[in-house]
């Protein structure tokens, strides 16, 4: 973390080993030296071990190293408040959106952003956001972390028939772009875009059943169909599929005389399929059997 004293700003850089701290610190001062026309003359620091290798650094390119005493944590008492800040504020994020620890990076990435967003009575009450880059924030940017989000997939499409937008999970703003970054939970990947949709009152993580289906994970639905048929009841696979199955359950009128079936060959012995009698006025019809899904007169 880098922190300039007089604006409040924060530039954060997440470290995997403290031995990248001089790469960092490079890239660093090349991109505010372009950027702010400015050059850097000198750094504090408290001493610590990944600051002491780069002593030898920032003699050699001309840049004061101002140590603080020991046991004085009052002399950086503003990095370390900011420091508190940010994690404060980034656990608070990634525990009210439910999402696992290993995105850690992103919530303090978020929180970092939204602290140099805040306008503060230091500055007269505008934000450190405002004095270092010489204009208003977009507060209407900004969005609830780990909210349900639809963006727009058109260009990442590899085929037509894709569909343009799915569920995903926003979980940050990218800082090359003027969009959005959020989570593919299939697939893990991250995709930045401009044009998306927000839930900002549903949390994916915080549901167990975050993915929801196309059809309803209802064991059975029973839909009265006629007095021959009482019942079709319909059955609901984990794939969506139907498998139909027809239940007689009321006989037919008394009213309506049953004809006699037709009698079997003595060759045949499988039993006959079900059927539904269909009374005639004037002949006997013997039944057929039907295997369709729709029986009809």
């Amino acid at each position: 973390m880098f922190f300039r004293r007089l604006p409040k700003f924060i530039w954060l850089f997440p470290l995997k080993l403290k031995s990248d701290v001089e790469k960092v610190f490079l890239l660093f001062k090349t991109s505010v030296e372009r950027q702010f026309n400015r050059t850097i003359k000198n750094i504090q620091s408290d001493w610590g071990g990944e600051y002491r290798r780069m002593s030898t650094l920032l003699t050699q390119i001309g840049i004061h190293h101002r140590r603080v005493c020991l046991y004085t944590h009052q002399q950086i008492g503003a990095v370390k408040r900011r420091h508190k800040q940010i994690v404060e504020v980034g656990l608070s994020l990634l525990s009210y959106s439910k999402l696992p620890q290993q995105f850690w990076e992103d919530p303090f990435l978020t929180a970092t952003y939204i602290i140099n967003c805040l306008p503060t009575p230091i500055l007269n009450q505008k934000s450190p956001y405002e004095i270092v880059y010489r204009h208003t924030p977009d507060y209407h940017f900004l969005k609830v972390f780990g909210c349900a989000c639809w963006p727009y997939l058109r260009p990442y499409n590899k085929h037509k028939i894709d569909f343009r937008s799915k569920n995903y999970i926003f979980i940050g703003y990218s800082l090359d772009h003027h969009g959005y970054k959020f989570l593919d939970l299939a697939t893990g990947k991250v995709y930045v875009s401009h044009h998306v949709v927000f839930d900002e009152n549903h949390f994916p993580y915080k549901s167990p059943n975050h993915q929801s289906s196309i059809c309803p994970d209802t064991p059975s639905i029973v839909v009265p169909f006629s007095n021959t048929i009482s019942s079709l009841s319909l059955t609901f696979a984990g794939t969506c599929a139907i498998s139909p199955s027809l239940h007689i359950d009321s006989p037919l009128p008394a009213s309506s005389p049953t004809p006699e079936p037709a009698p079997q060959s003595p060759v045949d012995t499988a039993p006959a399929s079900p059927f539904i009698p269909v009374p005639h006025p004037t002949n006997t019809i013997p039944t057929i059997s039907n295997n369709h899904l729709m029986v009809t007169r």
